[in-house]
């Protein structure tokens, strides 16, 4: 089922040992799931990688920072990670996270509870879009897009809700501690 997505919450449920991932689309249809530790590390492989691969910076302006330029001229690893560190920065403090999860939506799958991910597929799609499909293991699951600011607010409800779990993942998005910034005591 492919529907567009209202409201996407995550929560840690300590007597299952799981995150419950709740997304309600646009229709007033919420769908649950359960997503376990060891998926959550498959999820997080697979978020990463749409992230890595198009960071701002080399969209815009291709030629900036290269070493031994060649065709496509990769970034430095240091400065590829800044970069995706800071605009992951960028992208959580214009979420709003501060809304509640809204409740009286249809359950789809109120029968049998939250259903178990299995399996998932990530793709990038068109426009900085990604299409995040879930699938259980009776068959069932959910497609929905993420708008690149979506893709990063779930990527760090993702991290806080793992800290939360006490998972030890040491999930990061970039790596901000390769932001260099200039000793301002050696100034000429």
């Amino acid at each position: 089922m492919s529907n567009h997505l209202h409201q996407l919450t995550m929560s840690f449920k300590p007597e299952q040992d799981r995150m419950l991932l709740r997304v309600s689309t646009n229709d007033g249809t919420e769908f649950q799931f359960w997503l376990t530790r060891r998926f959550i590390k498959i999820l997080w492989t697979a978020l990463l990688q749409v992230i890595q691969d198009k960071p701002k910076v080399i969209q815009d302006k291709p030629k900036v920072i290269q070493r031994n330029p060649k065709p496509g001229g990769d970034l430095l690893p240091g400065v590829r990670d800044a970069i995706i560190a800071m605009e992951h920065k960028e992208m959580v403090q214009s979420a709003d996270f501060s809304q509640k999860h809204e409740e009286g939506k249809v359950h789809a799958n109120a029968k049998t509870g939250p259903l178990l991910v299995v399996g998932l597929s990530v793709v990038a799609i068109a426009d900085q879009k990604t299409r995040i499909t879930l699938k259980t293991k009776d068959g069932e699951g959910l497609s929905f897009g993420l708008t690149k600011q979506l893709l990063h607010a779930l990527c760090q409800m993702v991290i806080s809700t793992t800290n939360k779990a006490e998972w030890n993942l040491g999930l990061t998005v970039g790596d901000a501690a390769a932001i260099i910034v200039p000793d301002q005591s050696r100034v000429h």
